[in-house]
């Protein structure tokens, strides 16, 4: 038997996200895994367990594993603690100290900002039905099936709506529908409901009774994040016995446009509103952490929480104005005030609508230069969005997906439809495939990882790729049988030393030998400084660079993205960094090569004309952003953006660069 102390040093506490990533990997080890914090001890590989201890902040809890490799198990946890289990630490440490700006206005209630907008509307006030169900016992085995057949369809419909989402929203916010798929499989909370079934009570009446233990169990718990996560119990509560009773949920809203005031909003409500015409959110209740604010701000709709019961009492015109930006809502505005509120909504949906019409046109600088927006994507479902919003071909396919949550790697065949599939869905537009890019801090269950103190600068990306060699030409032979259904480029991650490069190009070529295929463009990944410093000599053989300006920020300001206090650091427009972006750029045009980019930092507005200044060929985005990108690229002058970019890269800090180009905007938005 193995026991660690250790502080969590999350700054909200060990709540949901951060919870659920210890109980997955908990779950990777044979050995039995508890918690100790006060006076309670939990089953680690039990997520509403975990959650019921209400750990804070600098709070210290007591791990004990033992059996088979609970040494292992016990160095991953103490590790996977240090590095904040997965949370974007900085980002949650400053909602924390900054709830947000609640200042009082003369008119309206003030509350807290939850997401960002203004808009204006007619108010539609939504009060959920509360299901208390009675049902009779029939036997040991129809409630049991019962149980199992409704657990299994809202898993079903959970996954629906996630996939649904995956275009609209980000990895880390669709995290929310990881959190409700382990709360339906926690086998805890499953054996205690399993458990009234064989003392003689219905299905219905088990769940609901368990359910309730649990949510009464968080509610006492004195910590707000943990707090937050009763609403995602009770939304399960609701949709496992509406699956169970037959009855339809009544989360309908108008077909209209219209702004929402409710009590409080369960994820569920949330979700739906991706369906609706919602404009806006109003809550009585909420906070900034819980899983309905969270989707809000996702789907970009303005909200506003804790503005207390006045909210549903007080009188109301028939428009009102929501001001996500301040935290309140103007129940009574003049016509002056709605006028201004009009004003700039409309700015702003003039402008998405405008770009989304022109989305399909060349994003062409008024002078005539060309620079392509290509989409990131990850699942085959992507490609039919990305070409919706206008991508001129996809610059990044992850082809990670097809390998995680598999206990083997896919075959040839899966992975060639899969491909063929992507690329007939393009209809001719180029599809740029990453090779396999994992490494320890991601692992897979089917390949042999070491046990290494940093992942980062571990066996990843090209390395791997190397070392686990016939997985590297499995993938490369599927896709190389796959170009006969159309353009394909194929680029090679993390490559960091020209022997990598010649090891990886070499193999490739062997398989285009014997698979008898035309030779297709190859290029690779610059992530690491090593490979911009050597540009200069990879530039002579390869057919393009794609740049991957996440983790180039990182490894050249050397700080880990998820690091708990460095993280503010980390700004891809930090002169180190669009150096290097220079470096690269001029090493593959004096060669006749492209370079791309597909990072976060190319949907950044205030990097893009300094990005298409720095000569950059290709911004490859996630796809919402496809059209804004399309439509801010039209209205610059490459010649100007030229000048910004070597005036930026004299720049000494982010900051600075950052607070130039916004200068150069607004100089340029007073021309126009």
């Amino acid at each position: 038997m193995k026991t660690l102390q250790i502080s969590i040093d999350n700054p909200t506490g060990l709540h949901a996200r951060p919870a659920k990533n210890f109980v997955n990997l908990a779950k990777k080890f044979k050995a039995d895994i508890f918690v100790e914090f006060g006076e309670k001890k939990v089953n680690a590989k039990s997520l509403i367990s975990l959650l019921t201890l209400g750990v804070k902040p600098h709070q210290v809890i007591k791990i004990t594993c033992e059996g088979e490799g609970e040494d292992e198990a016990l160095q991953a946890l103490q590790k996977a603690i240090q590095d904040g289990l997965g949370d974007d630490l900085q980002a949650l440490k400053q909602s924390a100290a900054e709830p947000l700006n609640t200042t009082v206005r003369e008119a309206g209630l003030v509350g807290m900002a939850v997401s960002p907008g203004i808009t204006v509307g007619k108010v539609f006030e939504y009060r959920r039905e509360n299901l208390s169900i009675d049902m009779a016992f029939r036997s040991n085995e129809e409630e049991t099936l019962q149980l199992e057949n409704s657990l299994k369809q809202v898993q079903k419909n959970i996954q629906q709506s996630k996939l649904a989402l995956t275009h609209q929203i980000k990895a880390e916010d669709l995290a929310i529908f990881d959190a409700h798929q382990e709360i339906l499989s926690d086998q805890n909370l499953l054996d205690e409901v399993s458990h009234q079934i064989r003392q003689g009570h219905s299905a219905v009446n088990a769940w609901q009774s368990v359910l309730d233990e649990k949510i009464r169990e968080l509610s006492a718990v004195n910590n707000s994040l943990i707090r937050d996560r009763v609403a995602d119990l009770y939304d399960l509560r609701e949709r496992v016995l509406r699956e169970m009773t037959g009855r339809t949920g009544n989360n309908q809203f108008p077909s209209e446009p219209v702004i929402v005031f409710a009590q409080s909003l369960l994820p569920s409500d949330a979700i739906a509103f991706a369906q609706h015409k919602i404009l806006g959110v109003a809550l009585v209740e909420g906070s900034t952490t819980d899983h309905s604010a969270i989707l809000s701000r996702a789907l970009g709709i303005p909200a506003v929480a804790q503005l207390k019961d006045q909210l549903l009492q007080a009188e109301r015109a028939e428009q009102v104005i929501l001001d996500g930006n301040r935290g309140y809502v103007n129940l009574t505005p003049t016509q002056a005030e709605l006028d201004r509120a009009q004003q700039e909504t409309k700015k702003w949906e003039t402008l998405k609508q405008t770009a989304q019409m022109n989305a399909a046109a060349k994003a062409q600088t008024v002078d005539g230069h060309t620079v392509e927006v290509a989409a990131n994507i990850a699942s085959n479902e992507d490609v039919q969005q990305a070409v919706e919003k206008g991508a001129d071909g996809v610059g990044l396919l992850r082809t990670e997906f097809l390998f995680d949550k598999r206990k083997t790697p896919p075959t040839e065949e899966e992975q060639y439809n899969i491909y063929k599939a992507m690329l007939r869905g393009l209809d001719g537009r180029t599809l740029v495939l990453r090779t396999l890019d994992i490494g320890g801090d991601k692992p897979l269950p089917f390949i042999n990882f070491i046990k290494e103190n940093n992942p980062f600068l571990g066996e990843r990306g090209i390395r791997l790729c190397l070392r686990e060699e016939e997985i590297f030409r499995t993938q490369l032979r599927a896709a190389l049988c796959a170009t006969e259904n159309g353009s394909m480029r194929i680029m090679f991650p993390m490559v960091g030393d020209y022997e990598e490069w010649q090891q990886a190009k070499t193999i490739l070529q062997e398989i285009q030998t014997d698979l008898k295929v035309s030779a297709i463009e190859v290029g690779m990944m610059i992530e690491v400084p090593s490979a911009v410093v050597l540009a200069d000599q990879f530039a002579r053989e390869v057919d393009f660079f794609s740049i991957g300006t996440n983790d180039l920020t990182q490894y050249t300001l050397a700080v880990d993205r998820t690091h708990q206090r460095l993280g503010h650091y980390l700004d891809g427009l930090h002169p180190a960094v669009l150096r290097q972006i220079q470096r690269t750029v001029s090493e593959a045009h004096k060669h006749g090569k492209w370079v791309g980019i597909c990072g976060e930092l190319g949907a950044d507005p205030t990097a893009i004309p300094v990005l298409v200044g720095l000569g950059v060929d290709e911004l490859s985005v996630n796809i919402p952003a496809i059209p804004l990108v399309k439509d801010q690229i039209r209205k610059l002058n490459f010649d100007a953006c030229q000048q910004l970019a070597d005036q930026v890269l004299e720049c000494r800090t982010a900051k600075e660069v950052r607070a130039r180009v916004h200068e150069w905007q607004q100089n340029l938005s007073s021309i126009l």
